[in-house]
């Protein structure tokens, strides 16, 4: 479940506190590109600059202060700097007809995220609302697309799944409308994840691999990797484990090898780990299934993340059985262990590879 093709992050993504489907397209605008290019300073340094030149042009120029914040949007999530991304964020929306309307767009679409990473679904609701109004408004199909998906996926989370669908798919008639292959996938994908929580893998299995097949004709190896992941875990509730152990496998080398240190991409790792360790509770390896639950929950923690429905039924389900063939202590022992793991030795590990 991103980023958008076109730069603007995804508000239907499940992650929290922050998963991009896939790399913003970091050309899109000068300032970010020289932020994000090997010459720049380092990112933080970078970003505090940023952020004091922005609160400097509130008063003085909300024009360029609305342009700083969309060129730094990606860096408070990727370092995840997210209370600090959706203050400035509201400060500089707050500056109404003074934003130019392209920022404006790019920073509510944003913050919209933000705030639900932060539990605040209140001000995530108002603001993908007023960004639906907006594209609704304009006639920015895109937009209104995206906007579905920030509401579908925040009443998915709020278990209004009736709602959650009616959104979903609004988003996937709208992309169809606008031939927008990437929220095309994207809206499959939320479908899925949708069927998932509600125990439907056989319906969740045909939407992921559609999804798969754009996102594969795309070359967009990020959102590869994520539905792979996806996939696998329908897959591997309705048994087919062979191909849930091959998919898993899949879009955990992928990560891996991008060597990406975003958000999204640990986030899509830590389901993976949970993935492969269901797969070794089948196989009757409980301690490997123990450590790799161990080092799936240090890592989402370890960036503040809350499981999504369908993954918490994946993993209730994995869970139940592993503590059922394991006793307590063996348990606690194997699954601490876990939780020390770094991040390339608990890929590894799950791998049956030697860190690197």
């Amino acid at each position: 479940s991103g980023s958008e093709g076109d730069s603007r992050p995804d508000p239907g993504s499940r992650a929290s506190p922050a998963r991009f489907w896939g790399r913003p397209e970091r050309s899109t605008t000068t300032p970010c590109k020289a932020l994000l290019s090997k010459e720049a300073p380092p990112a933080s340094k970078t970003r505090r600059r940023l952020v004091l030149m922005n609160h400097r042009s509130l008063t003085y120029d909300p024009g360029t202060a609305a342009r700083l914040g969309a060129a730094i949007r990606y860096l408070w999530v990727f370092q995840g700097h997210l209370t600090e991304g959706l203050k400035v964020s509201k400060e500089i929306l707050r500056l109404g007809d003074g934003v130019p309307a392209t920022a404006r767009w790019k920073l509510l679409s944003m913050a919209c995220n933000l705030a639900k990473y932060q539990g605040d679904y209140e001000t995530a609701r108002r603001m993908y609302e007023e960004g639906l109004s907006g594209g609704r408004s304009a006639r920015d199909l895109p937009q209104i697309s995206l906007s579905c998906r920030g509401l579908g996926g925040l009443a998915h989370e709020q278990g209004d799944c009736t709602t959650a669908r009616r959104f979903m798919d609004e988003a996937l008639a709208v992309a169809r409308e606008s031939n927008d292959k990437f929220g095309i996938a994207r809206s499959l994908s939320l479908l899925g994840d949708l069927a998932r929580s509600l125990g439907d893998d056989a319906a969740a299995g045909p939407l992921y691999e559609d999804a798969l097949a754009i996102c594969r004709q795309l070359g967009n190896k990020y959102a590869t990797a994520n539905i792979l992941t996806n996939l696998a875990a329908a897959e591997f509730g309705e048994g087919n484990y062979t191909a849930a152990y091959s998919h898993f496998t899949e879009g955990l080398t992928m990560h891996r090898e991008s060597g990406d240190e975003i958000i999204g991409g640990k986030i899509d790792i830590s389901y993976a780990l949970d993935g492969l360790a269901a797969l070794a509770v089948l196989r009757g390896e409980t301690e490997l299934a123990a450590k790799l639950a161990g080092a799936a929950d240090h890592l989402r923690e370890s960036i503040n993340y809350n499981i999504d429905p369908a993954e918490r039924r994946f993993r209730d389900g994995y869970l139940a059985s592993l503590r059922a063939g394991l006793s307590d202590d063996d348990f606690s022992r194997a699954y601490g262990q876990g939780r020390k793991l770094k991040l390339d030795e608990g890929v590894a590990l799950a791998l049956g590879q030697k860190a690197s």
